[in-house]
């Protein structure tokens, strides 16, 4: 709409032209949209680093329980080495039969096969722990990604609501 003609006189602050605002009211609803799409979309990151500090911190528990698996699996071998060390020497000197020693001979080899089985399960522990942080720096990426996105729709909404104002000269 024009409210003067070419050559018209104008006070200052009087309106002279007005643009259809529709399409521009749109832009600054779809920006903010966009905006608090942007915002829920960090809530989720953030969210997501929260579960992921949580998978951390079982992941250490695990470690810490296999570490202290390892060190019992030491023990029982130990106990048992000297169990199958009294055996053999009793053995030789007739004082036990043969069946006594190969049970104290099992007993050290299961705790030896014990002790493969707990690091094995240590290592699997670390390796969980490992990439629990790995998760949590991808998920620290996705957080400063999801910060980034929202400072961009509010810059668009800022624009699309400067753009709105334009509309009437």
């Amino acid at each position: 709409k024009l409210f003067a003609d070419y050559n018209s006189p104008v006070q200052e602050g009087q309106i002279i032209a007005q643009l259809d605002q529709a399409s521009f009211r749109a832009k600054v609803a779809q920006a903010d949209a966009s905006l608090e799409n942007a915002g829920a979309d960090l809530k989720n990151a953030q969210a997501n680093v929260l579960n992921v500090n949580a998978s951390i911190e079982n992941a250490r528990a695990e470690v810490s329980n296999q570490r202290a698996n390892v060190e019992r699996v030491h023990v029982e071998i130990a106990d048992a080495k000297r169990d199958l060390e009294r055996h053999r020497t009793l053995f030789e000197r007739q004082l036990i039969s043969r069946s006594e020693l190969d049970t104290a001979q099992s007993r050290y080899e299961t705790a030896v096969a014990q002790r493969n089985a707990a690091r094995a399960q240590l290592e699997a522990a670390e390796a969980k722990l490992r990439a629990a942080q790995a998760q949590l720096r991808s998920a620290g990426a996705q957080v400063d990604k999801a910060k980034a996105q929202v400072s961009q729709a509010d810059a668009s909404l800022e624009q699309a609501k400067v753009d709105l104002e334009r509309t009437i000269i």
